[in-house]
C-alpha cells in the first residue's frame, strides 16, 4: 500500500490540488481540441475515415512512450515531466496551423499522443502516491470529479471560440500552458514517487488484473458511447439537440457521483464496490431503451449511468494505488493508460461493427457485454481465492 510522504496534511492537500488543477485544464484542452481538429479536417473536405484515423493515431502514443517512462521519472522527476509533456503538446497544437498537409497533421497528432501520455501517466500516479490509503477513495473521487468537470467544459469553450482560423488553436495551447502553472506547487510529488521495487509492465497484470480489465471496459464504453450514441439516438427518433442533452446529462452524472463513490471506497470493500459499479452500469445501460415514457425517469437513469461508469474509473484507480507505491505507480499507471487505449480503440470498432450487422440497437447490448467482463474477472478470481 502507498504510504505517507511525511509532509503535513495541509501541504499534501496543496500538492494534490495543484496536480488536480493542472490535469483538469489538460482534460479541458483535450475535449476542446479533439472536436476542433475533426471540424477543421471536415471543413477541408477529408472523409470521416481519414478524420477517425487521424484521431486514432494519438492513441498509439502511450505504446511508444511506455518503455521510456521509468527512465524519465528517475532522471527528471514527475513534476518536470508533467510540465515538459504539457508544453510540448501546446507547441505541437500550435504547429498544426503551419501547414494544411494531411501528412503533417498525422505526424503532429502522433507527437501530441506521445507527449500527452506523459502528464496523463504521471498526474494519476502522483495523486495516488501522495494519497494516504485511508482516504484514497476520497482523493481519487475529487480527482475524477475535477477532471470530468474540465472535460465537460472543453466543448463549451469551443462553442464560444469557434473553429475558424488560428484563434482556437491559440486558446487550446493557452489552456495547456495554464495547466503547467499549478503543478509546480506540488513540491512533495518527487519524493512520494522516489520509492521503487523496479517492477515491469507484465508484473502489473499479475498483481492487479481487475483494475486493468475495468479501465479497458471503461475506455471501450466511454469512447464508443460518445462516438456512436448520436447515431443510436437519431435512429430512435431523437433530435441532434436531444442527443446532446443526454450526453451532457451522462457527463453531469459522472461529475456528481465521483466523490460519493470515492467516500464509499474508504468505508467498503473496494473490489466489491467496483463490481457494484460494473453491474449497475450494465443494468442502467440496458434500461435506457425502456425508460422512454417519462423524461425525468430517463434523465435519472442517465445520471446514474454516467455516475456508475465514472465510478468504474475511480475504483480502478483506487485499487491500483492499493497495490503499488512510489515510482512503481508510474509503471502501473502506464499499463493502466495502455489498457484504456486498447478499450478506446476496440470500443468504437466493435460497437460500430455490431451496429452495421444488427442495426443501431446493437450499441447498448455491446456496451453491456464489455462492462460484464469486469464482473466475470472479479467473480472468477474470487472463486479461486485470488486477489483482484
Amino acid at each position: 500500500m502507498a504510504t505517507r510522504t511525511g509532509a503535513a496534511a495541509p501541504t499534501l492537500w496543496r500538492d494534490l490540488l495543484a496536480i488536480m488543477a493542472g490535469n483538469t485544464l489538460v482534460g479541458m484542452a483535450i475535449s476542446f481540441t479533439a472536436p476542433l481538429l475533426a471540424l477543421v479536417l471536415e471543413a477541408r473536405g477529408y472523409s470521416a475515415f481519414t478524420i477517425g484515423l487521424n484521431s486514432a493515431v494519438a492513441s498509439v502514443g502511450i505504446f511508444l512512450t511506455a518503455p521510456f517512462l521509468p527512465w524519465l521519472l528517475r532522471r527528471f522527476g514527475p513534476i518536470r515531466c508533467i510540465q515538459a509533456g504539457t508544453v510540448v503538446v501546446a507547441a505541437a497544437l500550435l504547429s498544426l496551423t503551419l501547414s494544411e498537409s494531411i501528412v503533417w497533421w498525422f505526424v503532429i497528432r502522433l507527437l501530441i499522443g506521445i507527449a500527452l501520455s506523459v502528464p496523463f501517466v504521471f498526474c494519476e500516479a502522483a495523486v495516488n502516491a501522495l494519497a494516504d490509503d485511508a482516504s484514497r477513495g476520497k482523493v481519487i473521487g475529487i480527482y475524477g470529479t475535477l477532471f470530468s468537470a474540465g472535460f465537460a467544459a472543453g466543448p463549451l469553450v469551443l462553442a464560444a471560440v469557434g473553429s475558424q482560423g488560428v484563434l482556437p488553436f491559440a486558446v487550446g495551447a493557452a489552456i495547456l500552458v495554464l495547466g503547467v502553472l499549478p503543478v509546480g506547487l506540488a513540491v512533495n510529488a518527487d519524493r512520494a514517487m522516489s520509492i521503487s521495487n523496479e517492477i515491469r509492465l507484465p508484473m502489473v497484470w499479475t498483481r492487479a488484473p481487475l483494475p486493468l480489465v475495468a479501465i479497458c471496459a471503461y475506455g471501450f464504453v466511454e469512447v464508443a458511447l460518445f462516438g456512436l450514441y448520436p447515431v443510436y439516438g437519431l435512429s430512435v427518433g431523437m433530435t441532434g439537440a436531444g442527443v446532446g442533452v443526454e450526453i451532457a446529462i451522462l457527463l453531469a452524472g459522472s461529475c456528481l457521483l465521483q466523490m460519493p463513490i470515492g467516500w464509499l471506497a474508504d468505508h467498503l470493500p473496494r473490489a466489491s464496490l467496483l463490481l457494484a459499479c460494473s453491474l449497475s452500469s450494465v443494468v442502467l445501460i440496458l434500461l435506457l431503451p425502456l425508460a422512454t415514457q417519462d423524461t425525468l425517469v430517463r434523465w435519472a437513469v442517465l445520471v446514474l449511468a454516467g455516475g456508475t461508469l465514472g465510478g468504474l474509473y475511480t475504483m480502478a484507480l483506487v485499487l491500483l494505488g492499493e497495490r503499488f507505491t512510489g515510482a512503481d505507480l508510474a509503471v502501473a499507471n502506464t499499463a493502466f493508460v495502455m489498457f484504456f487505449q486498447i478499450g478506446a480503440v476496440a470500443g468504437p470498432s466493435l460497437s460500430g461493427l455490431g451496429m452495421s450487422l444488427f442495426g443501431p440497437f446493437a450499441l447498448l447490448p455491446t456496451l453491456a457485454l464489455a462492462l460484464g467482463a469486469t464482473a466475470i474477472v472479479h467473480l472468477a478470481r474470487s472463486r479461486r481465492g485470488a486477489s483482484p
